[in-house]
């Protein structure tokens, strides 16, 4: 004000007792930047210690503030000489949009895809972020059995042009493009594949519970769909008088709460067994299957109050994929047709 012989515009002096402490340095700029946070704020790091321009520049690129730096001719002694003085305004919005796509490539192949979108859509300044957007929620939809959502955004314009998606894209489609369509909904191998390589990635996330969940269901599914594509057997509407006399003499059904017989899994494998499947003697004799199968019984996701161990999940595992296999060949080419792409 002395210097200038003039008053100066509104002002806040802030005083930073170490100003080669960064924590000290950041903490009070930090400070006054969230404060008018919703007002324009730029920041000046053309004096100060290296440490108060650093703290300065970091602010900048964590909140998206405007960073400016007076520049000109400089003296013998690194002063910009008088009358040469510009601003130029640094951006440095790009060093903390890659930071954030980097996050977001580690959420999206972790499969953490509501988390993936919220880092992007934080990103200022990259010209693909709605197609990667697009392929997250494509993905999140697959996950939750969506398929037709799924389909729908896979293959749409904006998603196919991304750069190293195309391939597995089209890779996908084998199994999404049968599940996305109301004609060939029901095709088996696909929803095995789809419903194992699901288990997987919640194994993958270490939520053992979920996985053997999705597990003891694909086991149930495997038997239903080769009772109903080879016996005409609808497992949750029987009708008695359709099965064969040894099925009738051996089997005991019970009458649902909507007035329908249906069977489950245990007995729809011993309904396999009596029409001399070899899928059904494979799984009568497996008693480690049917053990593990039990312990999901006891889990807390279904009628118990115990937990999955990594262990129990991954021996199910293996189980069920031979047993995917044995019903279904072609199931291990479709899981692998079926994965998640890793960006």
């Amino acid at each position: 004000k002395e210097n200038m012989k003039n008053d100066l515009p509104p002002n806040e002096l802030v005083l930073i007792e170490d100003v080669d402490e960064f924590k000290e340095c950041y903490g009070k700029i930090e400070e006054k930047v969230i404060e008018y946070n919703e007002s324009e704020v730029i920041i000046d790091y053309t004096s100060g210690t290296k440490t108060m321009t650093t703290s300065g520049a970091i602010c900048s690129l964590l909140y998206h503030k405007d960073l400016t730096v007076v520049y000109g001719d400089r003296e013998t002694n690194g002063m910009v000489s008088k009358g040469t003085e510009q601003i130029k305004t640094q951006n440095l919005y790009r060093a903390y949009d890659k930071l954030l796509f980097d996050e977001f490539k580690k959420f999206f192949n972790d499969f953490r895809f509501v988390a993936a979108v919220k880092n992007l859509q934080k990103i200022v300044s990259r010209e693909d972020k709605k197609a990667y957007i697009k392929l997250a929620e494509a993905y999140r939809a697959w996950d939750l059995f969506n398929h037709v959502k799924a389909k729908e955004i896979l293959t749409s314009r904006e998603v196919s042009q991304l750069k190293g998606i195309k391939d597995t894209i089209s890779k996908n489609m084998a199994v999404l493009g049968p599940l996305a369509s109301p004609s060939q909904r029901n095709k088996s191998p696909q929803l095995i594949a789809d419903l194992l390589n699901n288990a997987k990635r919640r194994g993958a996330e270490k939520k053992y519970d979920d996985a053997v969940a999705r597990l003891y269901r694909t086991v149930e599914l495997i038997a239903q769909c080769i009772l109903k594509e080879k016996y005409g057997i609808d497992t949750s509407n029987i009708e008695i008088d359709k099965l064969s006399t040894l099925a009738r003499s051996q089997m005991q059904f019970k009458e649902g709460s909507t007035g329908k017989i249906t069977c489950g899994l245990q007995q729809s494998y011993k309904l396999l067994r009596i029409y001399d499947e070899e899928i059904g003697k494979k799984f009568s004799d497996d008693n480690k299957l049917k053990d593990l199968l039990k312990k999901r019984n006891y889990s807390i996701l279904a009628h118990g109050l115990n937990s999955i161990e990594k262990k129990e999940y991954e021996e199910l595992l293996k189980k069920t994929i031979e047993l995917a296999n044995e019903a279904y060949p072609s199931v291990d080419s479709l899981m692998e047709k079926a994965e998640f792409p890793q960006l």
